[in-house]
């Protein structure tokens, strides 16, 4: 028992061997930065704070042709959008909205995997989804709001084409092989392949929702998307090793709000946003820990901006509370998920499709 326990622990400061998306986070960064202080220039930081939410269309970036890269960013900020727009019109109606975040998440799942997105897949979308929603905004603010998302949207598109304008004046020759192929439309899967997964991610999506309703948890939508994330692990193993990661990145992180938020100015705020952000996508892709402590400021900034009613201190301790209740709730979603039995089940379906 004691091997097992050190053996999971250790997976926390283990770094993996993936290359550094060096293109994604600079994109990401700048979009950030660009967002918030627009919001900071017109006096509306709330604003800049949502649009710098679509600015994480950037993590969807592939490592491919330019072509396929905008294809792919385009789509995703079409998801995006029409995700905000969703979340911000349910609102109002707190039961029918878990219900229609459910349906989202199915949908956003199921398309991610027909369209083959890299990770995180559908987690964005509806985390998007589930910040609108948890926003209290009255209806003639939803259209500034969504607006808020669609300028993110832009500045991302924007800085995407300049980066692909100076890596293409500097890549080689030998280069266009390589990005030929990656260009190459990749074959669609059929349906059948993961609509189950897709029900199962859901229905413990839906369950997490509705737990932190009936706790009453403010900006409960934290658990469904910490349960929606954990449940993005490769196996049955990664599934709870990622809960672990989550957990203890997000106790480290939390400790960094308590201590920074409460001493900048929104001038450093929004460069303190834009530099987390530039390290959180090189951070996860080498260590799951490591980016969850780059992320957790992030979060917290949002959900302060989103229910200024609440003391941000109790914000901060709450946000560690959703995250290990929606880690719980997401590793045993991912045992269902991962079974071999879903996998049996599927290649049933496909044998008599």
């Amino acid at each position: 028992m004691r091997s097992i326990i050190r053996r999971e622990l250790q997976t926390i400061i283990q770094f993996s061997q993936h290359p550094m998306p060096l293109q994604t986070a600079i994109v990401l960064s700048l979009s950030t930065l660009a967002s918030l202080l627009t919001g900071l220039y017109v006096g509306q930081f709330q604003l800049g704070l949502l649009a710098s939410l679509a600015n994480l269309a950037a993590i969807y970036l592939p490592s491919s042709s330019a072509s396929h890269q905008l294809r792919a960013i385009c789509i995703c900020c079409a998801g995006f959008i029409i995700a905000f727009a969703i979340g911000s019109l349910i609102q109002p109606y707190p039961h029918t909205a878990i219900f229609v975040l459910t349906i989202l998440t199915v949908a956003a799942h199921w398309l991610a995997d027909r369209l083959d997105l890299q990770q995180p897949k559908a987690l964005f979308f509806t985390m998007v989804a589930c910040v609108a929603n948890a926003i209290p905004q009255a209806f003639d603010h939803i259209l500034a709001n969504t607006s808020a998302i669609t300028l993110g949207c832009v500045y991302t598109l924007f800085f995407l084409i300049i980066s692909q304008a100076v890596i293409t004046r500097r890549k080689k020759k030998s280069s266009a092989a390589k990005l030929a192929k990656a260009d190459a439309p990749q074959p669609i899967r059929q349906p059948q392949t993961n609509i189950y997964q897709s029900l199962i991610y859901a229905a413990f999506f839906g369950l997490a929702m509705l737990v932190a309703h009936l706790l009453n948890i403010p900006s409960g939508y934290w658990v469904g998307v910490s349960c929606a994330t954990v449940m993005l692990g490769a196996n049955s193993r990664h599934v709870f090793q990622r809960g672990i990661q989550r957990v203890t990145g997000t106790a480290i992180g939390v400790l960094i709000c308590l201590y920074t938020l409460s001493r900048l100015s929104p001038l450093e705020i929004c460069l303190m946003i834009s530099l987390l952000n530039f390290l959180t996508p090189i951070a996860i892709s080498k260590n799951y820990a490591l980016g969850i402590i780059f992320v957790t400021p992030i979060t917290v900034l949002l959900v302060i901006a989103t229910c200024p009613h609440i003391p941000a201190n109790e914000i901060i301790m709450t946000r560690f509370i959703d995250i290990a209740l929606g880690s719980f709730i997401g590793s045993i979603g991912g045992y269902f998920l991962h079974h071999q039995i879903v996998y049996r089940r599927h290649q049933r379906s496909v044998h008599v499709s």
